[in-house]
């Protein structure tokens, strides 16, 4: 699966054939959709994880932090996250 740029986000989302991106999914990548239209399904994490997530960035980290906190982010221990990012 080749991940690209996508248009109006800042993240990088799947490029699939045939996938048709709607304004309201490309600006929320914490939402799954699904059917013809395309309608919200569920959400991947509440919002005031992915708030928490945003403000943390870790993807955007050097790649030695990441190492370090490896086991924080795979395990999703946002308390360590924000630890780490208060420590450094």
């Amino acid at each position: 699966m080749n991940y690209g740029p996508s248009p109006n986000t800042r993240y990088p989302i799947p490029e699939q054939t045939r996938l048709v991106y709607l304004k309201t999914i490309i600006q929320n990548p914490n939402i799954i959709v699904g059917g013809n239209p395309a309608q919200e399904i569920r959400k991947l994490f509440e919002d005031s994880i992915v708030e928490e997530l945003l403000n943390i960035r870790w993807w955007d980290w050097e790649i030695e932090k990441i190492t370090r906190h490896l086991t924080a982010i795979c395990g999703g221990d946002i308390e360590a996250l924000r630890q780490a990012l208060d420590s450094e």
